[in-house]
C-alpha cells in the first residue's frame, strides 16, 4: 500500500465520527481531588465512552498549528502511552505503583497502538480545528479498541489534568455539547494530602498560604462555566454517600442510572486507586478530623482565613467563623504578598 493509499484508508476509518451527534464529560480538578474515582465509576456505563486514562489534550497542545509536532506530544505523554502497555496488575502493597495512582488490574492487550497512532498522526494531520482533532482522538481511541463507531449520538468521557487551567478551550471547543465536572474536596484533606506526597518524594511542601492562593484561583476559573454545564463533585460527599450523588451525576450529564456506577473500574476490571478505595474499602480517605489532628494550627487558620467562604459554602467544617475585620486583614495581606511576588518576578 502506498503512502498516500495508507493516508484515505485512515481517513476513511474516521469519516463516521463527522456526523456523529457527540456529546463530551470533561472531568477536573486539582492533584489530590479524587478525579479519578468519578472517571473510574462513569467507566462501566453502557451509554458512554469512556476515555481510562488522563486525556491531555490541551495540556499537550494537540491543537497546535503544527500538526506532525502536536500528533507526537500527544502519543508521547506517559499517560496516552499507557494504552499500549498491555495487561498490568498493580498491588495494593505498594504505594508507589502506577505513580501512586493505581491498584488493580489494567487491562489494553485488546489495543491497538499501531493502528491508533496511525489514526492519530493522519487525522491531526487532516484536520486543524480542535474540535475535529478531539473527535479524531474519539474515533481513533474506539477503531484501536476494536469497536466501532456509533450511529447517531456518542457521549465521551474524559479526565482532563488540571482542566480549570484550560476552561476557556474547552467551553469554545465544546460549546453546548459540554459538559464539566469540577472535583473538589475538604482543603484540610487536600493540603494534608499533597503535603505528604511531596514528603514521599522528598519534595519541599507547598506552605499553606501558596496552596490556599491556588484553589482560590482555581475556583474562580469555575465561573467560566455556564451553570447549567458545572457539576461541582465534592470528594466527601461521594464517598459518603456515593449512590445519591451518581444519580446526581447521571441526571447532569443526561444518561440513566446504572448500576455500573457504583463500582469502580477502568475498561472494565476492578479499579482501587488511592481515591476509588474511599468507595471500596469503608471510606478510608474522608477523614478531615484526622487531616486537622495532623496539620498545625498556624497552618489550619491559614488554610481557614483565606478559604472560609469557600469552605461555609461547601459545608466544610469550620474552627471559628472569620469576621469582617479579620477578612479585611487577610486581603490586604494577601494582595501585599502578590505585589511581592509580582515585583520578584
Amino acid at each position: 500500500m502506498s503512502p498516500k493509499d495508507h493516508s484515505r484508508s485512515s481517513l476513511e476509518l474516521l469519516e463516521p465520527i463527522f456526523s456523529v451527534d457527540l456529546t463530551a464529560t470533561v472531568i477536573g480538578g486539582m492533584a489530590k481531588t479524587g478525579t479519578t474515582l468519578p472517571l473510574t465509576l462513569l467507566d462501566g456505563h453502557p451509554d458512554l465512552v469512556t476515555f481510562p486514562e488522563e486525556l491531555r489534550f490541551f495540556h499537550m497542545k494537540a491543537d497546535r498549528r503544527d500538526a506532525a509536532r502536536a500528533a507526537r506530544k500527544f502519543l508521547d505523554n506517559e499517560n496516552t502511552r499507557r494504552l499500549a502497555s498491555g495487561k498490568t496488575d498493580y498491588s495494593l502493597t505498594d504505594y508507589t505503583a502506577h505513580g501512586g495512582t493505581g491498584f488493580g488490574s489494567m487491562d489494553y492487550s485488546m489495543f491497538d497502538w499501531d493502528l491508533f497512532e496511525r489514526l492519530i498522526v493522519d487525522g491531526f494531520a487532516a484536520h486543524s480545528v480542535p474540535l475535529s482533532r478531539f473527535r479524531v482522538v474519539i474515533a481513533a481511541y474506539l477503531l484501536a479498541m476494536g469497536r466501532a463507531i456509533p450511529d447517531g449520538r456518542l457521549h465521551f468521557v474524559c479526565k482532563a489534568p488540571h482542566n480549570e487551567r484550560f476552561a476557556r478551550k474547552w467551553r469554545r471547543m465544546l460549546g453546548p455539547r459540554g459538559r464539566f465536572i469540577q472535583c473538589t474536596r475538604d482543603p484540610m484533606e487536600h493540603y494534608l494530602s499533597l503535603v505528604n506526597v511531596a514528603r514521599m518524594y522528598d519534595h519541599t511542601p507547598q506552605s499553606a498560604g501558596a496552596f490556599a492562593r491556588t484553589v482560590r484561583k482555581r475556583l474562580r476559573l469555575w465561573a467560566i462555566y455556564p451553570a447549567d454545564q458545572l457539576f461541582v463533585l465534592d470528594y466527601d460527599r461521594l464517598t459518603a454517600d456515593t449512590e445519591a450523588v451518581m444519580h446526581q451525576l447521571a441526571e447532569f450529564i443526561g444518561v440513566p442510572f446504572h448500576a455500573s456506577m457504583l463500582e469502580p473500574t477502568k475498561n472494565g476490571q476492578p479499579w482501587l486507586g488511592n481515591s476509588s478505595r474511599g468507595v471500596v474499602k469503608d471510606r478510608v480517605f474522608r477523614n478531615s478530623a484526622i487531616a486537622r489532628d495532623q496539620l498545625s494550627a498556624e497552618d489550619q487558620r491559614c488554610i481557614e482565613r483565606r478559604l472560609h467562604r469557600f469552605m461555609a459554602r461547601m459545608g466544610y467544617a469550620l474552627s471559628a467563623p472569620v469576621g469582617p475585620m479579620e477578612e479585611a486583614r487577610d486581603a490586604l495581606r494577601w494582595f501585599g504578598e502578590f505585589l511581592r511576588n509580582r515585583r520578584a518576578r
